[in-house]
């Protein structure tokens, strides 16, 4: 997680680095949450709201592949006042606090911590970062349905209206199908489709459940939990 010092100028190599949020002095209580951007083309800067509380446009060194976007990231991070601490596991890939991808053309940068990215600058300009500062518990699960049918959905405190699964070749419609259900997008328990795969005669589907609310069947079959961790929603 990305942690605000209380001493900024405090150097890499010292010993003891105290954070803002250990001290109970001068209102030293930051805002965590997850921040996510992504630009087009090789990121030049990026634009944060630095230790006091400004809005600074950092610029990056050169890279050419995400080891270097990474190593990039992490001293424009240390510049504006923060540091990586990795002192929970519980929130996956992004324990650490940065996470960085290349995909295609695509560039990506997110933040899990104290430090808010505002946006992403490159040659073609700038690409607003997603906040998402609500705490949650991410459930990550699996499940099968078949074509055709209309399955119920079980959860820990009741029943839900069933879900409508269209015929094969139809994965679009099924998306949306989740995504208008009562007890699914609607009520807002799912952050997200993973992913839908057509199978003929049954769509497989892995979504991301959020909060206390609990999957505990479709259409009469148990879902595969892949995994649970701590995260944001928006």
């Amino acid at each position: 997680m990305l942690r605000k010092l209380l001493i900024p100028e405090t150097y890499d190599d010292q010993i003891l680095q105290i954070l803002s949020s250990q001290t109970n002095c001068c209102s030293n209580s930051e805002t965590v949450g997850e921040y996510t951007a992504t630009a087009d083309d090789n990121i030049v800067s990026i634009t944060v709201v630095n230790s006091e509380g400004v809005s600074e446009t950092i610029s990056l060194d050169a890279y050419t592949d995400v080891n270097g976007l990474y190593a990039a990231v992490v001293k424009a991070v240390r510049s504006a006042g923060y540091v990586q601490v990795n002192d929970s596991d519980e929130y996956g890939d992004l324990s650490a606090g940065i996470k960085c991808t290349i995909s295609g053309g695509d560039h990506t940068i997110t933040f899990l911590g104290e430090l808010v990215l505002t946006s992403l600058n490159d040659a073609g300009g700038a690409s607003a970062a997603t906040a998402k500062t609500t705490a949650a518990r991410l459930a990550t699960v699996t499940f099968s349905v078949a074509v055709s049918t209309t399955p119920d959905i079980i959860y820990d405190t009741g029943s839900a209206a069933s879900l409508t699964v269209p015929a094969t070749g139809s994965a679009a419609t099924l998306d949306t199908n989740i995504d208008a259900n009562a007890q699914f997008d609607a009520a807002g328990h799912v952050e997200s489709e993973l992913a839908i795969v057509d199978n003929t005669t049954t769509y497989a589907v892995t979504m991301v459940i959020t909060g206390d609310w609990t999957l505990l069947s479709i259409g009469g079959a148990e879902p595969t939990f892949v995994s649970v961790k701590k995260g944001f929603i928006a």
